[in-house]
């Protein structure tokens, strides 16, 4: 395999791993009699801080923000540290009590929306691990006091699934509007289930007056109750002037100086209301407040609505974003996040790779070297962040190298480890895969018939696309084994001819059409399996549709033609089955075998239906049905409910299996050692694998759509080979792709079940 030397390095930041590798959970601690946050990897005697985000709530306009693209945006253009979700739980009304919907949103989790809600908040924290950033989980209410028995679900809930994340920080109450002590009676429970579900993350807790008091509140809160928390502080600063607009910067110092951790979960350049410009002089003086003190926080808000707290101008989206969209706030934002970065807090005996951008062509390969990712340690680990997407990823310890395949997606981002002495970071790195070749999916085999020619269409039928949409050209087609019949093209269109062989053929003959197909960057070959097998007739459905109109006063013929009688196969067809309900007035004779005459009963009319199977000797049809209205004078026979089926009519079985191809000959699978691994077909839904080390192995198994549907392997595996079935997971027949792992080595193949 030809390896390429990358024409393109775009390092979008120089982010040395995300923050969480570094220092790993965070901890208040108390450092000179001052409140801090320290972290679990670097001690309780060095504190650290981080910025970032805030989304809006989860049920307006910040909900198209809940996802993976807007964590990789801020990461990438903005190196933040940090990110909030703000789970909306219900929209509270003028009267701060009022349970309705917010115009235009989506309901919150306590307006029976909680399966959502959670997918939100799980969308940003899976996004937040795989950039490795801290994320804030908001329980966004002012009267969290009311829904403790609620917000203790979910957090148990959420702390069981994520119990061994250092990732996450638990924001147990948002702004409160009650008292000290029932914020404290309230986050004392809350933070006691979150730990009895097997978390110890930091939990921040609000103060009264809408975060306003975080002094007043650690007072309250003492020192024998949870030791692993922090209190917030919430400003706007065209609202709150520094220090003392509402007492929040005099209550944040003192916590401070009392060896209470703060946060500042949320602050705005504009107005508490969300409204209004930028008040620049106010929002320094609370930043160089913040960043002088070492206090983590985020700003509102990330989104577009139209408000002067939002991040990017109204329209924006998540598909449009970048730094020309911001509004003033985002400017702001951007700015701020320039200076004081985490990165500087990084130990210099760390390792350190960076998050980097690098653009492939499509079907080419490309190694990443140890000086293009900044490595300062031994790469130890490299794997897609979608695990359900194959890909051909491998590394050593100071390089990576993939093929980039453009016919899943046009972006790929893995997520690698790197190690020096006892500490191992993460990194990113994304992949931009251009001069995109042919996306050629995969698809379900197909039954075609054993007689008559097939057509498929290369787009409508094998769903071929052309990502750059400059058009698309088929270049070839082949069958494999070429006995079975003849491939010819036209156009878009390829043609399978079965062999003479094939028409009187029994059961179901496995083939394999190759298909190539190119557009302006170059060709892809794409397969498919085609079953070639008898076809069973076709007929009319059963549906409720009464036409057409026929008079009363002579014979109705009733053929193949009324019922849409087909073969695929060009097979003779006749009837096998045919059923005039005993409710109905008239009669049935049979003419011949494909032809019959209904004869109504003189003086009645309405509507009446008949039921028939058709045969082509070898399989039937479905049920099929006719619906009638009969037409002239006479009494109508009412309204009758049509029959769905024929007594003592049993609809077709499913088809046959195909059947198992011969054992292919040793020589043709025999694996070589210095593969290190590898996956060979050995016959329908079995494959053979093989191991040159003994070591931990995965066997996955996917469909085509990349969903994981279970594994075939999963432990420790000895030098040499082995045989697994896909019987094992009772899958339906079809085709599926097998990911196996070993260490860094990843083979894939596609198998027919």
């Amino acid at each position: 395999m030809k390896i390429l030397l990358l024409a393109f390095l775009l390092l979008a930041t120089q982010a040395l791993a995300g923050p969480v590798s570094h220092f790993g959970a965070l901890k208040a601690c108390t450092v000179n009699g001052k409140g801090f946050i320290c972290g679990e990897k670097t001690g309780q005697t060095t504190p650290i801080f981080f910025k970032g985000p805030s989304l809006y709530w989860s049920d307006g306009a910040g909900t198209p923000f809940y996802n993976v693209e807007t964590i990789d945006w801020f990461v990438d253009n903005m190196q933040i540290g940090v990110v909030r979700a703000a789970m909306a739980i219900k929209y509270y009304g003028t009267n701060h009590d009022e349970a309705v919907n917010k115009p235009g949103g989506v309901a919150g989790y306590l307006q029976n929306n909680q399966a959502a809600q959670k997918g939100y908040i799980k969308k940003v924290i899976d996004a937040a691990i795989s950039n490795d950033i801290y994320v804030i989980v908001d329980w966004h209410s002012h009267l969290a006091h009311e829904e403790k028995s609620e917000a203790k679900a979910f957090f148990s809930e959420m702390a069981s699934e994520y119990k061994n994340t250092p990732n996450i920080i638990w924001e147990v109450f948002n702004e409160p509007i009650v008292d000290v002590g029932q914020v404290t009676s309230y986050a004392d429970e809350v933070i006691k289930a979150i730990r009895s579900a097997g978390s110890n993350n930091l939990a921040i807790i609000g103060s009264p007056s809408w975060s306003k008091q975080p002094k007043e509140q650690a007072a309250n809160w003492g020192s024998s109750r949870d030791k692993n928390v922090a209190f917030t502080f919430h400003f706007y600063a065209a609202s709150h002037s520094f220090p003392n607009g509402d007492g929040i910067g005099t209550s944040t110092q003192g916590a401070i100086s009392a060896g209470n951790a703060v946060f500042g979960s949320e602050w705005g350049t504009v107005s508490y209301d969300g409204k209004g410009s930028v008040n620049e002089p106010a929002s320094n003086s609370w930043t160089n407040f913040m960043d002088e003190n070492k206090i983590s926080n985020c700003m509102w808000n990330a989104s577009d609505l139209n408000e002067g707290s939002s991040m990017f101008n109204t329209g924006t989206g998540v598909n449009n974003f970048s730094t020309s969209r911001l509004s003033a706030s985002g400017k702001y934002f951007q700015t701020y996040m320039g200076k004081n970065k985490w990165t500087t807090q990084i130990p210099s005996d760390h390792p350190k790779a960076n998050d980097a951008t690098f653009d492939v062509n499509d079907g080419e390969t490309a190694t990443f070297t140890a000086s293009q990712l900044g490595l300062s340690g031994d790469i130890t680990g490299v794997k897609p962040r979608d695990e359900s997407i194959p890909t051909q990823v491998s590394n050593t310890a100071n390089s990576i190298t993939y093929k980039a395949d453009g016919s899943k997606k046009g972006k790929f981002v893995f997520v690698y480890k790197v190690t020096k002495g006892s500490v191992t970071i993460q990194s990113k790195l994304t992949v931009n895969i251009t001069k995109r070749l042919p996306v050629v999916p995969d698809k379900e085999a197909k039954a075609v018939s054993r007689k008559a020619a097939t057509t498929l269409n290369i787009t409508t039928d094998l769903s071929v696309e052309d990502p750059e949409v400059k058009g698309i050209t088929l270049v070839s087609a082949s069958i494999e084994p070429p006995n079975v019949g003849a491939v010819s093209t036209s156009g878009t269109n390829i043609v399978f001819t079965p062999a003479a062989s094939m028409h009187t053929a029994d059961g179901i003959t496995p083939a394999t059409l190759k298909y190539t197909v190119k557009n302006a960057n170059g060709s892809r070959t794409g397969s498919i399996v085609l079953n070639i097998q008898n076809s069973a007739p076709t007929i009319r459905s059963i549906t409720n549709t009464f036409s057409p109109s026929e008079p009363n006063t002579s014979p109705i013929k009733i053929d193949m033609e009324r019922f849409s009688g087909k073969d695929a196969d060009g097979d003779a067809i006749k009837f096998s089955n045919i059923y005039l309900d005993k409710q109905y007035p008239g009669r049935l004779e049979k003419v011949k075998d494909d032809e019959y005459l209904y004869y109504p009963e003189a003086g009645k009319i309405g509507k009446i239906a008949i039921l028939a199977v058709i045969t082509d000797g070898s399989l039937s049809s479905p049920t099929g049905r006719i619906n009638i209205t009969l037409t002239g004078s006479g009494t109508d026979i009412g309204s009758l409910t049509p029959p769905t089926s024929i007594p003592g009519v049993i609809e077709p079985p499913e088809p046959p299996e195909p059947p198992e191809p011969p054992e292919p000959p040793d020589a043709i699978y025999q694996f070589s050692a210095a593969k290190n691994m590898g996956i060979a077909p050995i016959g329908f839904g079995k494959v053979e694998l093989y191991f040159a080390h003994s070591g931990i192995a995965k066997l996955d198994v996917y469909s085509l759509s990349g969903k994981k549907l279970g594994s075939l392997l999963n432990g420790h595996q000895n030098v040499g080979s082995k045989q697994v079935s896909l019987k094992e997971l009772n899958l339906q027949k079809g085709v599926y792709i097998l990911r196996l792992s070993q260490g860094s080595q990843v083979k894939t193949l596609r198998v027919v079940n």
